[in-house]
């Protein structure tokens, strides 16, 4: 599998590519191609231009939750494969709770940019409670736990096909799982739902012990000292041999991880490939 960074926070000094507070990576496995996550705009195009990237060659493009800093290219998307011959646009996944209305959801700092209606006039839409398995070992997993010591960050009201009312802790939000020859790469958008419980979840889904990468945004701007004791302690018990921090990661978060475990990061232009 080879990764590339579309759209993240931060550029390489020098670089041509422009960054924005969003995250878009653009995945090739198994000769299916793949977009996790839009950015924040339509940056991903003129960054995906100067990488020779075309993104309107796309299988997929799965959405990791509903946050406007992952799902703000979505509707430059929709409008430029609308052009094209149905057999020629990729797939949509998502969680059925990324498009769901919330109350008050004016008051959120990243609303979502682009109602279902519009994007299921374009692309083919598979709504993932689970699991999907996207290529022969690439799966999108969703439905994560909510079990470790990590804090639930409540954004607004989520509100229920009922129409009752459910905290937003953005319960949507899912991953990728890569399954390597040396262990599971796991990529994530934002991971509100807490790393270790993204790791603990994607290796009871899938019955691997090793995780050779744990790779994106892993939310960890400001938490205390003893929560990323916690953090690294478990990440080091469940047996995760890297970390790659992008987009809503936090230096001192890293620099703090650095201590116990392997911790590098990824920024707008740059690749990893993992076998």
């Amino acid at each position: 599998m080879k990764l590339t960074v579309l759209v993240d926070n931060a550029v390489p000094v020098g670089s041509p590519l422009y960054g924005e507070s969003g995250l878009a990576l653009y995945l090739e496995c198994d000769g299916k191609r793949l977009l996790f996550d839009t950015g924040a705009s339509e940056l991903l195009f003129h960054n995906a231009a100067l990488l020779g990237i075309d993104l309107l060659a796309l299988d997929y493009i799965v959405l990791s939750h509903h946050h406007s800093d992952h799902t703000g290219g979505l509707a430059a998307l929709a409008e430029k494969y609308a052009a094209l011959p149905l057999e020629r646009r990729p797939e949509l996944v998502f969680h059925p709770d990324l498009f769901a209305p919330r109350a008050g959801a004016h008051n959120s700092p990243w609303p979502p940019l682009v109602p279902l209606r519009t994007v299921s006039e374009v692309f083919a839409t598979t709504p993932v409670t689970s699991k999907l398995r996207l290529t022969k070992d690439l799966a999108f997993l969703s439905g994560i736990p909510r079990t470790s010591h990590e804090r639930q960050r409540v954004f607004d009201r989520l509100v229920r096909e009922d129409g009752s009312l459910a905290p937003d802790t953005v319960p949507e939000e899912g991953v990728l799982a890569y399954r390597g020859k040396q262990g599971l790469v796991i990529v994530t958008g934002c991971t509100h739902c807490g790393v270790c419980n993204a790791v603990r979840h994607v290796k009871s889904m899938t019955g691997i012990d090793t995780v050779q990468a744990l790779v994106g945004g892993l939310h960890l701007p400001d938490p205390p000292d003893d929560t990323l004791e916690f953090t690294a302690d478990i990440l080091l018990r469940e047996q995760v041999r890297q970390v790659v921090g992008m987009h809503c990661t936090g230096f001192e978060s890293a620099c703090f991880l650095a201590r116990h475990l392997p911790v590098s990061e990824l920024r707008a232009g740059e690749q990893m490939s993992f076998a």
